[in-house]
């Protein structure tokens, strides 16, 4: 054997949203571009979404 260990952590989920956040915010010289993501993404989320008609999305049978 060659003598490597691996730890393992168990790590909380929530800090991976966490850390996104964090560096959008704190981005430095990326923060221009992390904020127009995170605003791109909300206007997705609270207008964009809601605009999809029957004739956008393929349809399904079910039996």
């Amino acid at each position: 054997m060659t003598g490597i260990s691996v730890s393992v952590e168990i790590r909380n989920p929530a800090y991976r949203l966490t850390v996104f956040f964090y560096f959008a915010y704190h981005g430095g010289k990326n923060k221009h571009k992390m904020y127009k993501k995170l605003i791109e993404f909300w206007k997705f989320l609270t207008y964009d979404i809601w605009r999809i008609t029957e004739h956008e999305v393929s349809k399904r049978q079910f039996s």
